[in-house]
């Protein structure tokens, strides 16, 4: 969260899509990170913030400059509606780049890990 914060008052839109992009394939995939996606997740407790509702909205203020990581986060936090409107809005708008494509195929080897399982 306080990443996040630090996050919404930077101005260098490209350093903060780089961060935004490591922290969430860092924090999908790292074992490390098991109990921060049990907090998205719903699972575990958050000693941070209220619930994990407040946590995901929290973290999506920031996130949405990164269109891939805002899906990821949507697809840890169970908000498949939004990650599934998200999908289209990217698909419809054409902003499915080179660059947005690789992270879709990273997501995608994500999503067939056991630690984002």
């Amino acid at each position: 969260m306080e990443f996040s914060t630090i996050f919404q008052k930077m101005t260098d839109l490209v350093f903060i899509q780089d961060m935004i992009e490591t922290f969430t394939f860092a924090i999908a995939a790292s074992p490390f990170y098991k109990a921060l996606r049990g907090k998205l997740f719903g699972t575990v407790q958050t000693d941070f913030a209220k619930d994990k509702e407040e946590l995901f909205l929290h973290l999506y203020e920031s996130w949405c400059l990164n269109p891939i990581s805002t899906l990821t986060l949507c697809l840890m936090a169970q908000k498949y509606e939004l990650a599934y409107n998200l999908l289209n809005k990217m698909i419809n708008e054409g902003e499915l780049d080179a660059k947005r494509l690789i992270q879709i195929g990273t997501l995608v080897q994500l999503i067939e890990s056991p630690s984002f399982v």
